[in-house]
């Protein structure tokens, strides 16, 4: 309702907005129904699901679609097809093809970001029941991007909203944020801050596109320490306690909480603070370029398809290595 009543979204005719409210009421309630019955019958998120359907499907119709974007354009809006006219007409306009190489950039970098991890050897000092051996070994790995997307996520909701509040403010007669028309910012704080979607900003407005950036960059990092750190089970001090209350501890080491805690905290802010920083790179480059889906859209994307995946992977708990299992339980 209230990006409705403030403008970022408009309907066609002042008389529906009862109707666009109702619509998009009763489409976040089927999302959280469907979400729900995902939860608990499949594997994943369903609304995770939802956004990696989204996102594709923006990158499989922003690249094949060969209808024109308006009937009064003969120019097909895909990009492949768009780039085989300029071929056929004699005057190939490569530039269409960033969009589609940041794309597939960005998505190659962050597969290869969700990948890389730091493995500590633990071993299991006092294993007992069925099926445990004493003096098991493993690795229990940290992943580079340790925060996930979540810095990228609550970075673009506090763009999102900085522009919402700019439009709550214009109207209030306050536009203390800056100026806001057909829910775009087109001045002050709110246009500063309004993501860059081409590379001609980069040209035509620099300062803009280097403060935004900054600005981006330090979210990122700043987000993912907060959710590190108030999540309650992903610092060191968390990660430490819950290794030594499964009866893991690390060879070389004496088997106590605090030398745990010592190791992980090697590790664990590093990890944090450049993971951040990665995705926030990632995101920002994706943007600046018009990668197809956005990027924050493709690290979405990336994210929850690696996470169903180590879900999945995850059902196969039993045939893990037996000290392991109490680690996942």
């Amino acid at each position: 309702a209230v990006l409705v009543l403030t403008g970022s979204l408009v309907p066609i005719d002042n008389s529906f907005y009862g109707i666009m409210i109702l619509q998009l009421v009763i489409g976040a309630i089927l999302i959280l129904y469907l979400d729900e019955v995902v939860s608990k019958w499949g594997f994943g998120s369903g609304v995770g699901l939802f956004i990696a359907a989204g996102v594709a499907q923006t990158i499989i119709t922003g690249t094949f679609n060969f209808l024109p974007a308006t009937a009064a354009s003969t120019t097909a809006s895909g990009i492949l097809p768009g780039f085989i006219q300029s071929i056929i007409g004699g005057a190939p306009n490569f530039a269409i093809l960033i969009p589609l190489i940041a794309t597939i950039i960005v998505f190659l970098m962050a597969v290869y970001g969700e990948s890389m991890r730091i493995e500590i050897p633990i071993s299991h000092g006092q294993v007992r029941g069925h099926g445990r051996i004493r003096g098991s070994v493993g690795k229990y790995p940290l992943k580079f991007i340790y925060a996930s997307n979540m810095p990228v996520i609550l970075t673009s909701a506090l763009l999102v909203n900085i522009s919402l509040f700019a439009s709550v403010f214009q109207k209030l007669g306050f536009p203390i944020l800056g100026q806001v028309s057909g829910g775009r910012p087109i001045s002050g704080l709110a246009l500063w801050l309004t993501t860059p979607n081409s590379l001609s900003v980069l040209f035509t407005n620099p300062l803009r596109v280097l403060f935004y950036g900054i600005f981006f960059l330090a979210c990122c990092v700043l987000f993912s320490w907060l959710w590190v750190e108030i999540s309650g089970s992903l610092n060191a001090k968390e990660v430490a306690k819950q290794l030594y209350n499964s009866g893991i501890q690390i060879p070389g080491f004496r088997s106590s909480k605090r030398q745990l805690y010592m190791i992980m905290k090697k590790y664990i802010p590093a990890l944090t603070i450049l993971g951040g920083l990665f995705v926030g790179i990632l995101a920002f480059i994706a943007d600046l370029t018009g990668a197809l889906g956005g990027g924050t859209g493709v690290l979405l994307t990336v994210g929850i398809v690696y996470k169903l995946y180590e879900e999945i992977a995850q059902e196969q708990l039993m045939e893990m290595h037996p000290m392991l299992r109490r680690v996942f339980e």
